[in-house]
Formats: C-alpha cells, structure tokens, sequence
C-alpha cells in the first residue's frame, strides 16, 4: 500500500531512527480526549499532535471548524519534530475521526511524502498484543530538520471549485460522512442538515472491513467505479478531517482527488450556497 502500513511493520520499526511515530487522536466533541488518551497508553516513541492547535487555524466568517493553519508556520513546526525529507512518519488514531488522515495529507501539503497512516488504527496494535507506554510523552523529538518546505496547494479545492463542479460530467463531488448526515436526516454539530447539490456519498468508514483495516484493494475498486475516469474530484466532509481519509483511499486506486478543506461547515456559511435534503 502507498499511503498505509501496518502494525506488523511498525512493531518491526519502532527502533529504526529514521521512523517517527504520531498519536493524532481526537474527538470533535471533547478536545481533551486525545491528550488524555495518549496519556493512558501510546504506542513508544510516540509524539502526540494536538488536532486543535497544530492541525487547524483560527476561525473566522468562511473556512469551517477546521480550516487549514499558516502552512508556512505549520512547516517550521514540522521542522521543529525533526522530519526531514526522508524521514517516515507514521501517524495513528483509534479511528473516531480520520484526524491521522488529516496530519499526512497536511503534510502532503508542505511536501513531506514519506509519511503513512496506520492500518487499522492503534486498535489493531492492541488486537496483536502489542504494547503501550503510559505518560506524557513530554520528551518527544527535539532535534530540528532542515526539511524545506514546497506547497502543493492542487490538493485543495475551496467553495469557488466545488461551485465550478457541482453538475459537471467530467466531475465529482463526494460527501465523505455518515449517510444519515449526507440525506439530512441528523446534523449533530452544524447548523444547516443536507449535502452540497450532485454530491454522492462514500461515507469514509466503509472503506474499511470490520477489523478497521482497509478493504482489499479488489473491493475499493468496485466501491468506487463509478469515479474511474472523472477530472475532478472533490471530497468533502463536515469539517475537512474525514474528507482526507478518502484522499488517501482514492490515491490508492490511482484516483487522484482534491480536499474541500472547509468542507460542509464552510459551504453551509454562504447563504447562497444550495443545500440538499433528501425526503
């Protein structure tokens, strides 16, 4: 796989230097719940990533919950980790949201290419009877990089693109969420109910099997058939974390995608914008 490894490798390289780990863990409705959790147990080496603070940027008018931070600042605090060019990150999470998803694809952003999701999140490391290590953690990396940033802002789409490709043939627009959100039968966090008008849904987590680790590739293949062929294609969620997963998951078919960063708490912030809800 391109953009996942799995527990097995990861045991096997949790002393290689050059391999550094990431515990992204998150909740949308408790900010405290990751720190906490690394707390209680992490995978060794780990560095925990606070989705609040490192992964986000102030909010404002337009943007969503979760806009993208200064990717200048957010390079020099890549740097400040110690991950250079040829360094291997390793991100995990336990699969509540996509938010490891979210740290490779920012650092995508910046660059940085050699980073990984973890297959089946730290669950599937805890399923093998692999350990965990209590603590803060508060050591971490020190030793700074000299990794040079280049932005690849193509990975991202705003409201203008996703605009542009609402209707289009040669387009896609794919809501990422739960379907009972993308029909607008429940919104828990944002003030409108419904999905951007032609989007489809390929809610994130069911491109996973029942162990959480990613569906044969025979089976994302079929899943996403549909898509083959598209120029563009923009993936949404609520509030551009999930979104990403499928990013990655496209990437691995050879699909190849742009992330509505402001996904649907963006889109909702433009009174113009159409919103739908399925009867």
């Amino acid at each position: 796989m391109k953009n996942f490894v799995s527990a097995d490798w990861l045991y096997e390289n949790l002393n290689n230097e050059n391999v550094k780990i990431f515990d992204v863990r998150s909740d949308l409705f408790d900010k405290e719940y990751g720190k906490k959790a690394f707390e209680d147990g992490h995978i060794k080496n780990a560095v925990f990533v606070d989705l609040e603070r490192y992964l986000s940027g102030p909010k404002g008018k337009h943007g969503g919950r979760h806009p993208l931070p200064d990717l200048k600042e957010f390079a020099e605090w890549v740097k400040s980790l110690g991950i250079g060019k040829d360094t291997i990150v390793v991100a995990y999470d336990e699969q509540k949201i996509a938010s490891a998803a979210r740290f490779c694809f920012m650092l995508r952003l910046i660059g940085h290419e050699k980073n990984f999701i973890l297959d089946g999140s730290i669950k599937m490391w805890v399923d093998k009877g692999y350990p965990l290590e209590k603590g803060s953690g508060e050591n971490g990396y020190k030793d700074v990089s000299d990794f040079s940033p280049e932005f690849h802002l193509e990975l991202v789409a705003d409201v203008n693109d996703v605009r542009a490709a609402i209707g289009r043939e040669d387009a896609a627009i794919v809501d990422s969420r739960m379907p009972e959100r993308y029909k607008g039968l429940i919104e828990p966090i944002d003030f409108k109910k419904g999905h951007i008008p032609s989007a489809v849904n390929f809610f994130w987590k069911e491109n996973l099997k029942e162990n959480g680790e990613l569906k044969d590739i025979e089976v994302l293949e079929e899943r996403f058939s549909s898509l083959k062929g598209k120029k563009d294609i923009i993936v949404y969620c609520g509030s551009g974390i999930d979104a990403t997963f499928n990013f990655f998951t496209l990437d691995e078919l050879g699909i190849k995608s742009r992330v509505y960063i402001g996904s649907f708490s963006d889109w909702i912030t433009y009174e113009e914008n159409e919103v739908i809800v399925e009867q």
